[in-house]
């Protein structure tokens, strides 16, 4: 194991460095970025805890095999975990490979397409853990006599193996779900749901069952937790997609709202949330963005953009043409206020809502129609239609 892993090293160094990469390493070049460290801590801490959590609990499991059955025990459970990782390593390898498709499609809003690819995913290990699951079943000493030709030994092994890799197909969820929170960047749902089996659920059910069950519950522990793992997980993940599905509905009801808007009043209208604004105020930012992007109807570029600027904790309406005429300072404080409230709960999509429908009040008023906002949502929502 040492030995191969120097010999990656090796290649992998030189690949970055004299090989054929776009990208070269040089020592001048690297350099701690804050930002930078704390995101890659954050993204690689689920499995770190994966792999603390797998060595920590061979601790635990061995204590219990030594009390109910000696050392063969835990030479069994080490061969019975070993054939268990035949089958789970290409599950972690499809994991790594869906972690950037995953990432990249949610960062994109593309949340039918990543859910999409959680279930593909979710199906290829299916399939592929079931098939080991019968192979398993069927013929367990084909696996068992690759590690042990003891008689003694290759008994106790094949007893486990049973109960042990009875919920295989399952394992699939277990270690997917988890790697699905950490590619969009829920590190506490993945972190949770990472100790979940391992730690929260196992501990506990392999202390109590085998009290009453001996040696046989030491095997069922496992298959127990990974049942009840697998169960939570599934909740975890129908709530996520679930609220994805909704943030999808929202933002094409939003998108409507504009295209009415737009349609109706002959201005154009845009909505812009940054985390980070390179700019020295939120209005350059909004006026440039609405400028280089070619927002605006007509000669003129009639039209308004209200920017969400979370780095300076603000929110700007930048106006061109007619709507210079019909936003003056008063409508467009009056709008930021009936804004503000939403905005303070993390509502973002409340807040887009809310813009929208202000705006298309003092549109319907037009220039002359008062600066304050005296109604009711009754009447905010006639001036819709």
């Amino acid at each position: 194991t040492v030995i191969c892993q120097l010999i990656n090293f090796i290649w992998t160094t030189y690949y970055f460095t004299k090989g054929n990469s776009n990208l070269k390493l040089r020592l001048k070049n690297i350099r701690l970025k804050k930002e930078a460290v704390i995101a890659i801590l954050t993204i690689s801490i689920t499995p770190f805890c994966m792999e603390v959590v797998t060595g920590s609990i061979h601790l635990v499991t061995n204590k219990f095999l030594q009390g109910y059955g000696g050392d063969l025990a835990i030479g069994a459970m080490t061969t019975i975990t070993s054939i268990n990782l035949m089958f789970l390593m290409p599950i972690y390898g499809l994991s790594q490979g869906m972690q950037t498709l995953i990432a990249y499609n949610f960062g994109a809003k593309k949340y039918e397409r990543t859910k999409k690819i959680l279930l593909q995913g979710m199906f290829a290990a299916f399939v592929f853990l079931f098939i080991g699951f019968l192979l398993t079943r069927f013929f367990p000493d084909i696996f068992v006599n690759i590690f042990t030709k003891d008689a003694v030994l290759e008994k106790i092994c094949l007893e486990g193996i049973k109960i042990y890799l009875m919920t295989l197909p399952l394992l699939g969820v277990c270690v997917l779900g988890p790697i699905y929170f950490q590619s969009i960047g829920k590190i506490k749902q993945s972190m949770f749901l990472t100790l979940l089996r391992q730690v929260i659920l196992f501990i506990p059910i392999i202390s109590v069952i085998s009290r009453f069950l001996g040696m046989k519950g030491v095997w069922m522990s496992q298959p127990i937790s990974d049942v009840l793992a697998a169960m939570i997980i599934t909740v975890f993940l129908i709530r996520e997609i679930k609220s994805n599905k909704n943030i999808d509905d929202k933002e094409k009801e939003i998108y409507n709202m504009i295209k009415k808007f737009i349609s109706k009043y002959n201005m154009d209208m845009a909505i812009v949330t940054i985390n980070e604004n390179p700019k020295s105020s939120s209005m350059g930012y909004a006026d440039d963005f609405y400028d280089y992007n070619d927002f605006g109807v007509g000669v003129n570029k009639n039209g308004l953009l209200f920017l969400i600027d979370m780095d300076n904790r603000k929110m700007w309406i930048s106006t061109t043409g007619k709507a210079i005429e019909i936003y003056n300072d008063k409508r467009i404080d009056a709008i930021l206020d009936y804004t503000y409230d939403k905005i303070s709960k993390k509502d973002y999509s409340g807040c887009a809502e809310q813009f929208i429908k202000y705006a298309t009040y003092f549109a319907k008023k037009g220039r002359n129609g008062g600066d304050t906002i005296i109604s009711t949502s009754k009447m905010i929502k006639s001036s819709l239609y």
